[in-house]
């Protein structure tokens, strides 16, 4: 896998949200089992790409915190990579 530093350059102008979602991006080119699992957080997160391009690597499990986790463990538990994005509030004290 190659991170250029142009890479590196831009995401530290577009701030963490963005920068979340241009690196899973770029990740997802090189790893062809990353999944994304999210709680509803495709836009606050920085998904709207990675949405659109890998719609069969991208589910939007909807406000249900408590099941986003687990479905992310059983993808993890058949290989896939998983990148679970919902808020640290729900995430911490709902699951």
């Amino acid at each position: 896998m190659n991170i250029t530093d142009k890479n590196i350059k831009m995401w530290r102008t577009v701030g963490p949200r963005a920068t979340y979602g241009l690196a899973i991006m770029e990740l997802a080119k090189f790893e062809e089992n990353l999944v994304v699992v999210t709680s509803d957080t495709s836009t606050s997160a920085g998904l709207d790409r990675f949405k659109k391009k890998y719609t069969d690597r991208y589910f939007d499990i909807g406000i249900a915190e408590q099941n986003t986790l687990g479905v992310s463990a059983g993808l993890a538990s058949e290989g896939l990579i998983t990148f679970v994005s919902t808020f640290a509030p729900f995430q911490t004290l709902r699951c």
